[in-house]
C-alpha cells in the first residue's frame, strides 16, 4: 500500500478537506464529541514570515458536551514542518478572536457574541497511534491522494521549495555565525584596549599620587624652613648687646 505522506501541506489540507475525516480527527484530538464542522475556501491558508511557514485551517464547530450543552467554537489549526518555538504561532491568533457569530442567550434570542476558540498544532513529530476507524478512512483518501498526478506535482515543488528554503537557512545560518565571529573579534580587541586604558589609568593615578605626596612633603619641608628662620631670628634678638 503506498499513501501521500501529509507533512506535505498539499497533502494535509487534501485530506482535511474531508470534513468528515476532519470532524472524527478534531473529535479524537478534543476528547469531545464534535458533530459538525464547516471550513470556508478563505480561511484556509498558507502564510510566510521570516523563516517559517504555516498551514492554517479555520473550523467552525458544533461541540456537544457530555451535560447535552450545545456549544459553537472557531478551532484554528496549524501546521508547520519546522521545529521552532510554539509561541510563534500565537501571532496569527489575534484577527480570530474578533470573529464572531450568531447565537440564541439563555431567553432564546438571537446575538452575535465573539466565538470561543480552541487551537491546535501540529508541529511535525509523530503522534502514537489512534485506535479509531478515522484512521482507516485517511489512510483511504491518502491513497487516492498519491494516485493524484496534480498532487504528486505539487509534492515535487513543495520539496523544491522546501530544499530552496534549508538552502537560505543553512545560509543564512552561516552569516549569522560569520557576523558573531567578527563581532566576537571585534569585542575580543575592545577588552584588550580596555585592558591598556585600565592600566594606563592606574599608572597615572599612582603618578599623581607620588605627586600629592612629593608635594605634601615639600610643603611640609618648607613649613620647617620658615619654622627655622623663625628660631634664627628669634636667637638673633636675644644674643643683641
Amino acid at each position: 500500500m503506498i499513501i501521500a505522506n501529509p507533512i506535505y501541506d498539499v497533502v494535509f489540507k487534501y485530506l482535511l478537506e474531508d470534513v468528515e475525516i476532519a470532524r472524527e480527527l478534531l473529535s479524537i484530538i478534543l476528547g469531545e464529541d464534535v458533530q459538525s464542522v464547516e471550513v470556508k475556501p478563505q480561511e484556509t491558508s498558507t502564510e510566510t514570515s521570516g523563516d517559517i511557514r504555516i498551514l492554517r485551517f479555520d473550523f467552525k464547530a458544533v461541540i456537544k458536551k457530555p451535560n447535552g450543552e450545545i456549544r459553537k467554537v472557531l478551532i484554528e489549526l496549524q501546521k508547520a514542518k519546522q521545529a521552532f518555538d510554539v509561541m510563534r504561532f500565537r501571532r496569527y491568533l489575534g484577527d480570530n478572536y474578533r470573529k464572531e457569530d450568531t447565537i440564541f442567550n439563555d431567553e432564546g434570542l438571537s446575538e452575535t457574541r465573539p466565538l470561543p476558540i480552541i487551537t491546535i498544532y501540529f508541529l511535525g513529530f509523530p503522534l502514537n497511534s489512534i485506535p479509531s476507524g478515522v484512521v482507516k478512512k485517511m489512510v483511504e483518501r491518502l491513497e487516492r491522494a498519491i494516485a493524484s498526478e496534480e498532487i504528486r506535482d505539487k509534492m515535487d515543488v513543495e520539496d523544491e521549495l522546501d530544499r530552496i528554503f534549508e538552502r537560505e537557512m543553512r545560509k543564512k545560518d552561516e552569516i549569522i555565525a560569520e557576523k558573531e565571529d567578527i563581532i566576537a573579534e571585534k569585542e575580543e580587541i575592545i577588552a584588550e584596549k580596555e585592558e591598556i586604558i585600565a592600566e594606563k589609568e592606574e599608572i597615572i593615578t599612582e603618578k599623581d599620587k607620588l605627586l600629592m605626596e612629593e608635594k605634601k612633603r615639600a610643603e611640609e619641608e618648607i613649613q620647617k624652613n620658615l619654622e627655622l628662620q623663625r628660631q634664627i631670628e628669634a636667637l638673633k634678638k636675644q644674643i643683641k648687646p
